[in-house]
C-alpha cells in the first residue's frame, strides 16, 4: 500500500497466439543497454509524457512542477508545453514544438501524465504519429485526443490533429499501439476537490461507470480523414471512432507501463 493507492503487480493483458523465440546469442544482445546523455531540456518536469516519432524524434510533453520558466504553465503549474530533439543529431539541440491544444470544459490548461501518450504507426506510409488522450487540470480532466506528426519532410516541423474524444473523461488514460490501431487501457477518472487531488479507478466520479479502470477502448487510425489530402480532421463517417472492447481482466487501475510485442500486449503495475 503506498499512501491511498493499491499498487499492482503485472499481468498479460492479451496474446496474438504465437511466442516469440529467441537464441542464446540474441538474448544477451537484447539484454546489453548502452547510455548515452542528450542535452539537458530548457526547462524540467514532473510526469512528462513522452515518445518517439519517425524513430528519430524524442517528444516530451507536459506535465507539472515546471522549473526553468512560466512559458505554458497553468494554474498550480499544469503545462502543455512541449519539446523535441532529434536522436540523430543531438547536436542541434531542443527545440520547441507547439503546445498541445487540449484544455478542459473550463478552458483550464492539462497536464499529461507519462501513460497517456503511444507511438503509433500512420497510414499510407506515413510513418509515426505520437498520440495524446485525456489528461487533467486542478480543476477537470478531458477526454480529447490528438496526434502530433511531422508535417513536412523537414526536420523539426510537426503538426497536431483533432482525433475523435474518448467516450469520457480520462484522467490518465493508459495508451498503447499495436500497427495503425490505438488501445487505451483502464485509466482514472477525476474526483477533484478543491486543494484535492483523487483519481478513481473503481467508478467514475460521480459513482457511475462502474470498473471504470477496466475499460479498454481501441480507435482504427486507418479510418480516420486526417491522412487523406481532402480532410484533415478525425470525422467518423468512415468508423474512425473509439470501440469499446472486452473489459481488463485484472484489478481496476491506472498509471500502469503498457509495452506491445508484436500483437501482444503487456500491462506492467499501476495503482488503483
Amino acid at each position: 500500500l503506498l499512501g491511498r493507492h493499491l499498487c499492482l503487480g503485472a499481468i498479460i493483458l492479451w496474446s496474438s497466439g504465437y511466442g516469440i523465440e529467441a537464441s542464446a546469442s540474441s538474448q544477451d544482445a537484447l539484454l546489453h543497454i548502452d547510455w548515452r546523455r542528450l542535452p539537458d531540456r530548457p526547462l524540467g518536469t514532473q510526469d512528462s509524457a513522452a515518445g518517439i516519432i519517425d524513430d528519430d524524434f524524442i517528444i516530451i510533453a507536459g506535465n507539472r512542477g515546471v522549473v526553468g520558466g512560466p512559458a505554458h504553465v497553468g494554474q498550480g503549474g499544469m503545462y502543455n508545453g512541449a519539446q523535441s530533439i532529434s536522436v540523430s543529431k543531438p547536436q542541434l539541440g531542443w527545440s520547441n514544438v507547439t503546445a498541445v491544444p487540449a484544455t478542459t470544459p473550463d478552458g483550464s490548461r492539462l497536464g499529461f501524465s507519462t501513460g497517456t501518450t503511444a507511438s503509433v504507426s500512420l497510414p499510407n506510409g506515413m510513418g509515426t504519429g505520437l498520440a495524446f488522450a485525456g489528461g487533467f487540470s486542478h480543476t477537470n480532466c478531458s477526454r480529447q485526443v490528438f496526434l502530433l506528426r511531422k508535417a513536412t519532410a523537414a526536420d523539426g516541423e510537426f503538426r497536431y490533429e483533432h482525433l475523435p474524444d474518448l467516450p469520457w473523461d480520462i484522467a490518465e488514460s493508459d495508451l498503447v499501439a499495436v500497427g495503425s490501431t490505438l488501445y487505451s487501457i483502464g485509466g482514472a477518472d477525476c474526483g477533484l476537490r478543491p486543494n484535492t487531488e483523487r483519481f478513481l479507478t473503481w467508478s467514475d466520479r460521480w459513482g457511475g461507470n462502474q470498473g471504470f479502470g477496466t475499460r479498454v477502448l481501441s480507435l482504427e487510425l486507418s479510418k480516420c480523414s486526417f491522412w487523406r489530402s481532402s480532410n484533415t480532421d478525425g470525422s467518423a463517417e468512415n468508423g474512425c471512432q473509439w470501440e469499446r472492447e472486452a473489459d481488463f481482466p485484472g484489478s481496476p487501475r491506472t498509471g500502469a507501463t503498457l509495452a506491445a510485442v508484436g500483437s501482444t500486449v503487456y500491462v506492467l503495475g499501476g495503482y488503483s
